[in-house]
């Protein structure tokens, strides 16, 4: 009976066996195989019972799934047809040499020439990013910054990699061009999409007004329904932060990019250059916004300010600045005033503008000036974002974060 158990590992060993002897990484095994032993140890047990579930219902054991490297390669792998943890025989796989843990992206639908040290792998930079939703970086870039990654560097990368599937993937999640959050209407784009958007040709004489939506919009929408109004007036409304993403999750909806104002930044500056298009910025306090300013003009050479004004105006300075920004010749105009002013700001003087688009950004000037540093890199792979922003201004952002980010979650669950 016990050789009846053990005839098919029997056979799958050998066939291991003789695939690393002609690898000749039999007597050189990295130490992410020889953690693999014991996993596969405990996996055995599932696997031979998958094994003769699939005899019994006259089924393969295994079948063959085909995947296409980023080099452009097939790669096969295989999983179990039926039985629990079907596409748990990744692992042997992994011990065979066939792919890695860390890795290079499979089926990124993209090819690069890479060298021989680009080994494809379950996980990746990539899959992080996509996951989170972070699309500061294309996938050149992405991968380029993995293949320096050191050994504790993939470690890590693999860390955080678990920790945002658990927060954010779901196998369940569909396809939507918008869908309707706690009475909020939201544009599902990738942020290529959202810059093609805003920077768009008019179509009426007033400008498209765009609006970023965070936790702290749906507090405050769940306050006041005038605000929920507003919001809901502007053209497109986008998803911004890692909380809006966990309650798409919670509705079955997968969230394309994360596209808040900060990481928009940088390509709708590029896209406006290349146009020969002009940016206003509008806000935050004396001296931030020509400060802003200066750095993009730093950062991207040839780039039009249009003007820029502090966000501290009255109902009768409000006339006045609006026929300044329409004779500067504005294209886009940047408005933060944080929420709920510059979305009420917006709504009431839109109608005035003769510009392309308006969009509603909050703190962005306050990081681009350098008044307020950016969370590292790290943090915003994971959606930790808040975090950061917590700590940096502790006082500022206790009640949106310690208070608000709960009653968010609750009335989430209370709904999903």
């Amino acid at each position: 009976m016990a050789h009846h158990v053990l005839y098919p590992f029997a056979v799958i060993g050998r066939k291991a066996m003789s695939t690393l002897q002609q690898q000749n990484r039999l007597p050189f095994w990295n130490a992410e195989q020889f953690l693999l032993v014991p996993v596969i140890a405990l996996l055995s047990a599932v696997w031979i019972v998958n094994y003769f579930f699939a005899k019994l219902k006259g089924n393969k054991a295994l079948s063959q799934v085909q995947h296409q490297s980023l080099s452009g390669h097939d790669l096969v792998l295989r999983e179990f047809g039926c039985g629990l943890w079907k596409k748990s025989f990744v692992v042997w796989e992994i011990m065979c040499g066939k792919v890695s843990i860390v890795g290079m992206p499979l089926d990124s639908g993209e090819t690069l020439r890479l060298g021989g040290a680009a080994e494809p792998g379950l996980v990746s930079l990539w899959q992080l990013r996509r996951l989170t939703g972070l699309s500061e970086a294309g996938l050149y870039e992405t991968v380029a910054a993995q293949l320096r990654y050191t050994r504790s560097e993939k470690i890590r990368l693999f860390v955080k990699y678990c920790l945002a599937r658990c927060l954010y993937q779901n196998s369940k999640l569909r396809e939507a061009a918008s869908f309707k959050l706690f009475g909020i209407w939201i544009n599902n784009v990738t942020m290529k999409r959202a810059v093609e958007l805003v920077t768009a040709k008019p179509v009426h004489a007033s400008p498209r007004v765009g609006f970023f939506v965070n936790v702290n919009s749906f507090n405050l929408a769940h306050d006041d329904d005038h605000f929920k109004q507003v919001v809901n007036s502007g053209d497109f409304v986008f998803a911004d932060g890692s909380g809006i993403r966990l309650a798409a999750r919670v509705k079955g909806i997968a969230l394309k990019d994360n596209v808040n104002g900060t990481d928009m930044l940088p390509p709708l500056c590029e896209s406006v250059r290349e146009k020969g298009l002009s940016i206003y910025l509008l806000g935050a306090d004396h001296g931030v916004a020509e400060t802003a300013a200066a750095a993009l003009t730093a950062q991207f050479p040839g780039l039009r300010i249009a003007g820029t004004h502090h966000g501290y105006i009255s109902a009768t300075q409000s006339k006045a600045l609006v026929k300044q920004i329409n004779a500067a010749g504005t294209d886009i105009l940047l408005v933060g005033m944080g929420s709920p002013i510059q979305e009420q700001w917006l709504c009431e003087h839109a109608h005035l503008l003769r510009c392309r688009s308006a969009l509603a950004v909050g703190g962005l000037f306050d990081f681009f000036s350098g008044r307020i540093p950016r969370a590292p890199l790290w943090m915003r792979e994971l959606g930790l974002e808040w975090v950061w922003r917590l700590v940096q201004e502790p006082k500022a952002k206790f009640h949106r974060y310690v208070i608000g980010n709960p009653r968010f979650l609750i009335r989430l669950s209370r709904n999903s």
